[in-house]
Protein backbone atom coordinates (compact mmCIF):
# COMPACT_ATOMS: atom_id res chain seq x y z
CA UNK A 1 0.00 0.00 0.00
CA UNK A 2 1.36 3.38 -1.03
CA UNK A 3 0.78 6.32 1.29
CA UNK A 4 -1.79 7.79 -1.13
CA UNK A 5 -3.58 4.51 -1.94
CA UNK A 6 -5.52 1.94 0.05
CA UNK A 7 -7.22 -1.16 -1.30
CA UNK A 8 -9.49 -3.82 0.17
CA UNK A 9 -11.82 -6.48 -1.21
CA UNK A 10 -14.42 -3.89 -2.22
CA UNK A 11 -12.65 -0.73 -3.38
CA UNK A 12 -9.36 0.87 -4.34
CA UNK A 13 -9.01 4.46 -3.08
CA UNK A 14 -6.32 6.83 -4.30
CA UNK A 15 -5.71 10.53 -3.71
CA UNK A 16 -4.79 12.22 -7.00
CA UNK A 17 -4.37 15.99 -7.40
CA UNK A 18 -6.28 16.67 -4.18
CA UNK A 19 -9.24 14.43 -5.07
CA UNK A 20 -9.99 11.07 -3.47
CA UNK A 21 -10.95 8.58 -6.18
CA UNK A 22 -12.62 5.35 -5.13
CA UNK A 23 -13.06 2.60 -7.70
CA UNK A 24 -15.44 -0.08 -6.51
CA UNK A 25 -14.65 -3.63 -7.53
CA UNK A 26 -17.12 -5.80 -9.39
CA UNK A 27 -19.05 -8.81 -8.19
CA UNK A 28 -19.24 -7.77 -4.56
CA UNK A 29 -22.35 -6.97 -2.58
CA UNK A 30 -21.78 -3.83 -0.53
CA UNK A 31 -23.44 -4.63 2.77
CA UNK A 32 -23.08 -2.85 6.11
CA UNK A 33 -19.88 -4.73 7.00
CA UNK A 34 -18.31 -3.79 3.65
CA UNK A 35 -19.44 -0.16 4.03
CA UNK A 36 -17.82 0.07 7.46
CA UNK A 37 -14.57 -1.43 6.11
CA UNK A 38 -14.55 1.09 3.24
CA UNK A 39 -15.03 4.02 5.65
CA UNK A 40 -12.40 2.67 8.08
CA UNK A 41 -9.88 2.45 5.24
CA UNK A 42 -10.84 5.95 4.04
CA UNK A 43 -10.07 7.28 7.52
CA UNK A 44 -6.61 5.73 7.37
CA UNK A 45 -5.94 7.05 3.87
CA UNK A 46 -7.16 10.59 4.55
CA UNK A 47 -5.31 10.91 7.85
CA UNK A 48 -7.62 13.63 9.15
CA UNK A 49 -7.86 15.64 5.91
CA UNK A 50 -11.10 16.04 3.93
CA UNK A 51 -11.13 15.71 0.14
CA UNK A 52 -13.63 16.05 -2.66
CA UNK A 53 -14.41 12.44 -3.55
CA UNK A 54 -15.26 10.60 -6.75
CA UNK A 55 -16.84 7.15 -6.47
CA UNK A 56 -16.82 4.94 -9.55
CA UNK A 57 -19.64 2.47 -8.96
CA UNK A 58 -20.05 1.02 -12.47
CA UNK A 59 -19.24 -2.50 -11.28
CA UNK A 60 -21.51 -2.46 -8.24
CA UNK A 61 -24.74 -4.42 -8.61
CA UNK A 62 -26.03 -4.39 -5.04
CA UNK A 63 -25.75 -1.99 -2.12
CA UNK A 64 -27.94 -3.02 0.79
CA UNK A 65 -30.32 -0.58 2.43
CA UNK A 66 -28.22 -0.70 5.62
CA UNK A 67 -25.04 0.16 3.69
CA UNK A 68 -26.74 3.05 1.85
CA UNK A 69 -28.06 4.37 5.15
CA UNK A 70 -24.60 4.18 6.73
CA UNK A 71 -22.96 5.95 3.77
CA UNK A 72 -25.50 8.76 4.20
CA UNK A 73 -24.52 9.48 7.82
CA UNK A 74 -21.90 11.88 9.20
CA UNK A 75 -19.64 8.89 9.90
CA UNK A 76 -20.26 7.49 6.41
CA UNK A 77 -19.00 10.66 4.71
CA UNK A 78 -16.13 11.43 7.08
CA UNK A 79 -13.24 13.22 5.32
CA UNK A 80 -15.37 13.87 2.23
CA UNK A 81 -15.99 17.47 1.13
CA UNK A 82 -18.23 16.37 -1.73
CA UNK A 83 -19.17 13.19 -3.57
CA UNK A 84 -19.35 12.75 -7.33
CA UNK A 85 -20.81 9.37 -8.25
CA UNK A 86 -19.80 7.94 -11.63
CA UNK A 87 -22.37 5.56 -13.08
CA UNK A 88 -22.23 3.35 -16.12
CA UNK A 89 -24.84 0.64 -16.44
CA UNK A 90 -28.48 1.38 -15.61
CA UNK A 91 -28.14 -0.63 -12.37
CA UNK A 92 -25.38 1.65 -11.07
CA UNK A 93 -27.45 4.73 -11.98
CA UNK A 94 -30.37 3.25 -10.01
CA UNK A 95 -28.09 2.63 -7.01
CA UNK A 96 -26.84 6.22 -7.17
CA UNK A 97 -30.35 7.62 -7.46
CA UNK A 98 -31.60 5.51 -4.53
CA UNK A 99 -28.72 6.83 -2.45
CA UNK A 100 -29.44 10.46 -3.31
CA UNK A 101 -33.19 10.26 -2.82
CA UNK A 102 -33.46 7.98 0.18
CA UNK A 103 -30.32 8.67 2.17
CA UNK A 104 -29.62 12.35 1.51
CA UNK A 105 -25.86 12.39 2.04
CA UNK A 106 -24.38 15.01 4.38
CA UNK A 107 -22.07 16.42 1.67
CA UNK A 108 -22.86 17.91 -1.75
CA UNK A 109 -23.46 14.89 -4.02
CA UNK A 110 -24.11 14.58 -7.73
CA UNK A 111 -24.26 11.79 -10.33
CA UNK A 112 -22.09 11.93 -13.45
CA UNK A 113 -21.51 9.82 -16.55
CA UNK A 114 -17.81 10.63 -16.90
CA UNK A 115 -14.78 11.09 -14.69
CA UNK A 116 -13.88 14.33 -16.50
CA UNK A 117 -17.23 15.93 -15.60
CA UNK A 118 -16.91 14.68 -12.02
CA UNK A 119 -13.38 16.09 -11.67
CA UNK A 120 -14.46 19.50 -12.98
CA UNK A 121 -17.33 19.62 -10.46
CA UNK A 122 -15.14 18.27 -7.63
CA UNK A 123 -12.56 21.03 -8.19
CA UNK A 124 -15.16 23.45 -6.78
CA UNK A 125 -14.78 21.75 -3.38
CA UNK A 126 -10.98 21.73 -3.04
Amino acid sequence: MENNTVENDFIKMTIVDGILIGTYKTKYIIDLEAAKKIVADRKILCNGISFPTIGLIEGVTTVTREARSFFGTEEGVIYMKSLAIIVGAPISRAIGNFFLILNRPKVPTKIFNSVEEAKAWSNNYK
